[in-house]
């Protein structure tokens, strides 16, 4: 019998654990097929978390856990693709340089996970260098590890031609384009 997934914020988990999902992997094509940027605004408990946790686990190629659901037939589960997955989280921060501190871990971890080395000392010039440097890393599905190899751009990725800014869209009920 399946479980009610109380308190589980992964998909990972969440899958693993035999509970109750309601499938919204076509909300995750959807959004990957626009050249578009994305802001999730919904209250606290909403899913958001478990929403970003099911697009992390399709963009690492974990098809297994989506069989049954939406994506399984709907996505290129041949190359999986390097996640930078940043959380603010685990905990408050109580000044800048607390913020300063976890965020220079977060990419430190993401630089060990991915094996890439980051020459910069600027935390935003650092992020972006990691960018980069990730953007060209693809997943091996037989090995599980990483090998390099230049990735095509996806949708959520790149700013719209012409575009001066993000702009927010709500996927879903109500689902709106760009303010206008």
């Amino acid at each position: 019998m399946k479980k009610l997934p109380i308190g589980i914020q992964t998909f990972t988990k969440l899958i693993e654990s035999n509970c109750y999902y309601v499938d919204k992997t076509r909300f995750i094509r959807e959004l990957t097929q626009d050249d578009d940027y994305y802001f999730l605004s919904r209250p606290r408990r909403f899913g958001k978390s478990l929403f970003l946790s099911t697009i992390k686990a399709a963009y690492q190629g974990k098809k297994g856990l989506f069989h049954g659901l939406h994506l399984f037939d709907h996505w290129d589960w041949e190359t999986g693709r390097p996640v930078l997955h940043i959380s603010f989280g685990a905990g408050v921060m109580q000044s800048v340089q607390d913020l300063d501190i976890r965020f220079e871990a977060i990419l430190e971890n993401h630089e060990a996970e991915y094996g890439v080395s980051t020459h910069r000392r600027d935390l935003r010039e650092r992020f972006a260098e990691l960018i980069s440097a990730s953007s060209l890393l693809k997943v091996s599905r037989e090995s599980g590890r990483i090998r390099c190899a230049r990735l095509p751009k996806t949708g959520p990725l790149r700013p719209p031609e012409g575009s001066s800014g993000a702009h927010s869209r709500e996927t879903g009920k109500g689902r709106s384009g760009p303010p206008g």
